[in-house]
């Protein structure tokens, strides 16, 4: 939806006409949750999947405000934090050209490291996966995260 990180008029435009038409609107991204709040609270759109899929912001008809949902129910916002800084901490000490993202601090369920280049991003990835994180590049949603959204959203599947 956006180009060159921006969301140009005739785009927001668009979500407000598909939605007075009835037709529901989640993006999913990467960005961190201070950004898809905004998102959220301010687009024409139902919800926000946010951060790869650790947290989903579900437009809230009542009130107009945001519910927000970790995917992940087993555990609270504050120790995933804690845990993911001692993840960042373990993936810097062995791979010391990495570096947190400029937007970490407004992450909570995600870690993102500047890109460097192949060979550290692997390096980055192998630590990663060796301490037993998911580990995630953009890429289309999968069936099981479709369905998710759809009982969140009440909405029937798709026939095709």
């Amino acid at each position: 939806m956006a180009y060159k990180g921006r969301l140009a008029a005739s785009t927001y435009a668009a979500l407000e006409r598909l939605q007075d038409r009835g037709v529901r609107i989640v993006p999913v991204t990467a960005a961190p949750v201070g950004w898809c709040d905004q998102m959220a609270r301010m687009w024409p759109i139902d919800g926000v999947i946010a951060e790869n899929g650790g947290l989903f912001f579900k437009r809230n008809a009542i009130d107009h405000g945001v519910d927000r949902m970790l995917w992940d129910g087993s555990t609270t916002v504050s120790k995933l934090r804690v845990r993911l800084l001692e993840v960042a901490e373990h993936v810097q000490q062995l791979v010391p050209e990495a570096t947190l993202a400029d937007h970490q601090p407004f992450r909570l369920t995600s870690l993102a490291f500047h890109h460097r280049n192949a060979a550290v991003d692997q390096r980055i990835v192998s630590v990663l996966k060796d301490v037993g994180a998911g580990t995630s590049v953009n890429k289309p949603l999968g069936p099981r995260l479709v369905r998710r959204i759809r009982q969140t959203l009440n909405v029937a599947p798709s026939s095709k």
